[in-house]
């Protein structure tokens, strides 16, 4: 009996100790980050190598990194890893930063990293996807 718990106490640290935890360090470092970690198509690789990614380094300024950064792993905890739901999130974060007061884009991550690290993954990537349409195709309903 007592093999057994070991053996059961054996398999589980195993498994545990195999699971890779993934993050992204810096913006800096983003780019090459996001690529490793994100499952692209070639298309949409050509998107965010090309247009999205830089448009983001240029976005984000010093006082927003570790905000950014903090957004962009509770992302990856809640396992949202959809091309499309990142580059909704990319277009809002250009768009917020070109084109709306300076400040607002600080309170929308803040925002955001509550509202990810609370929520489930589901609720998440649907808010997501809402404050897109609303912000960005300013479709309201």
């Amino acid at each position: 009996m007592k093999r057994y718990g070991w053996l059961v106490a054996l398999l589980f640290s195993l498994q545990m100790s195999a699971q890779r935890v993934v993050r992204f360090s810096s913006v800096e470092e983003f780019t090459q980050e996001f690529i490793e970690l994100i499952k692209l198509t070639k298309e949409d690789k050509v998107l965010f190598t090309d247009s999205l990614l830089p448009s983001i380094q240029y976005a984000i300024d010093e006082e927003m990194q570790e905000h950014w950064i903090t957004l962009c792993n509770n992302m990856l905890r809640k396992r949202i890893k959809e091309p499309t739901l990142w580059e909704e999130l990319f277009r809002i974060t250009e768009h917020l930063s070109t084109y709306e007061e300076y400040g607002t884009l600080e309170k929308v991550l803040k925002h955001l990293n509550s509202f990810v690290a609370s929520n489930p993954s589901a609720r998440s990537k649907d808010y997501i996807s809402k404050l897109y349409v609303n912000i960005i195709k300013r479709a309201f309903y």
